[in-house]
C-alpha cells in the first residue's frame, strides 16, 4: 500500500483521483438533551437546519430520527468522541434534562474539554436552574426570539458559515 501511495504521489495527475474514505462522520453540532424533550428538540433542529443549512448528517441528536447514532455504534464511546470533537455543542436545559445522567455527563465532558458550550434554556426554565460550573456560562433562552437569533449567529461564527437572513428562518 505504501509503495502504491508513493507512486501515486509522484504523479500529480493521479493525486486528484485518490479517495481516502472518511472513517467517521463529521458531526458539526451536538445537541445534548433529554428524550422527554423530543418536540422541542425537533423544533430546535428545524431552526438550525433552516438558518444554517446544516445537513442532518452533521447534527447529532441521539433521540431524533435522522440524527441518531449509527446502527451498531458503541453508544458510550461514540457519544464521548462526538461530545469532545464536535465544533458546536448545545446543552438543552429543561427540567427533564437536569434529571438525565447522560445529559449531565455530556455537559460535564464538554465543559471539561474547555471547548465552547451553549446552555439553551427550555421555555419556562430560569437560568437559576444552572448550578456549579454551568452557572458561570451565559445561557440563552428558547422563549426569547432575540436570544434564538443570537444562538444562530453564534453557531454560524463557530461553524464558520454564513447564516440565512433572519427573515428566512423566522417562522422556526
Amino acid at each position: 500500500i505504501t509503495r502504491h501511495i508513493d507512486s501515486l504521489a509522484k504523479d500529480s495527475k493521479n493525486l486528484e483521483s485518490i479517495h481516502i474514505p472518511e472513517t467517521q462522520n463529521m458531526i458539526k453540532l451536538f445537541i445534548s438533551h433529554s428524550s422527554k424533550d423530543e418536540a422541542l428538540v425537533k423544533e430546535l433542529i428545524e431552526l438550525v437546519k433552516n438558518a444554517l443549512h446544516l445537513p442532518s448528517r452533521e447534527i447529532r441528536c441521539t433521540s431524533i430520527d435522522g440524527h441518531r447514532l449509527p446502527g451498531g455504534a458503541n453508544t458510550n464511546e461514540e457519544i464521548k468522541r462526538e461530545v469532545h470533537d464536535t465544533k458546536a455543542f448545545i446543552g438543552l436545559i429543561s427540567f427533564a434534562s437536569i434529571d438525565s445522567m447522560y445529559v449531565l455527563f455530556e455537559l460535564g465532558a464538554r465543559w471539561g474539554s474547555g471547548k465552547q458550550l451553549f446552555p439553551l434554556l427550555a421555555p419556562g426554565v430560569s437560568p437559576d436552574i444552572l448550578e456549579g460550573p454551568l452557572s458561570g456560562l451565559n445561557a440563552l433562552s428558547c422563549s426569547n426570539g432575540s436570544q434564538l437569533h443570537q444562538l444562530v449567529n453564534n453557531l454560524a461564527e463557530i461553524l464558520e458559515i454564513a447564516p440565512e437572513p433572519s427573515q428566512a428562518y423566522q417562522r422556526y
